[in-house]
């Protein structure tokens, strides 16, 4: 997958003359084609999808090393670092499916709590964490989802809930505060 992904970057360079959004675009298509399914459990994997962004961003903005930190770079473009573009991403889909935008039975797969103790702003929201054996099934994304999906029920206002758009919006602008304020690398 990484050859590819060096595949991708060098037809990128060869065709510089395309606008900073195009190849923003070309860049993230490829790198969140379907995190749903595929998400990199490993800390290695993460890193060398992120290698692949931090190289991005300091080519569309012809930084030199050292310039911008990776950071002023994702802030100066208004793009999230792939860790969080993933979250993102499954935030929106188990949304869409609690929701019953899409045509799954969510109850096969995610258990919500009942007991109504939760400190949440969203208590009939909240998810209660599988039990897993297998590392395989902890990366899973039902399993993987549990934690963020939770945190946002606590942060989120009842009315943020009420239609995807919101739910996008409230959801970029919780991460890009978080990049702003505590991403570190």
């Amino acid at each position: 997958m990484y050859s590819r992904l060096i595949e991708c970057w060098n037809s990128l360079r060869e065709h510089r003359h395309q606008s900073k959004a195009d190849t923003i675009y070309l860049v993230k298509s490829r790198l969140t084609y379907a995190t749903e399914v595929w998400s990199p459990a490993s800390v290695n994997l993460r890193t060398i999808l992120e290698r692949v962004q931090r190289r991005a961003t300091r080519w569309i903005l012809r930084t030199r090393i050292g310039d911008m930190s990776y950071k002023q770079r994702l802030l100066t473009l208004r793009l999230p670092p792939l860790t969080y573009d993933r979250e993102l991403r499954d935030l929106l889909f188990l949304y869409n499916y609690i929701s019953g935008h899409t045509d799954l039975n969510i109850e096969r797969y995610v258990t919500f709590t009942t007991h109504g103790r939760s400190r949440s702003k969203n208590p009939i929201l909240v998810l209660k964490p599988a039990y897993c054996k297998t590392a395989t099934f902890q990366a899973s994304f039902f399993n993987r989802i549990v934690k963020p999906w939770n945190t946002i029920c606590n942060l989120a206002p009842q009315d943020q809930f009420s239609s995807p758009s919101l739910f996008k919006y409230f959801l970029h602008a919780t991460y890009f505060t978080l990049l702003d304020t505590t991403y570190d690398i």
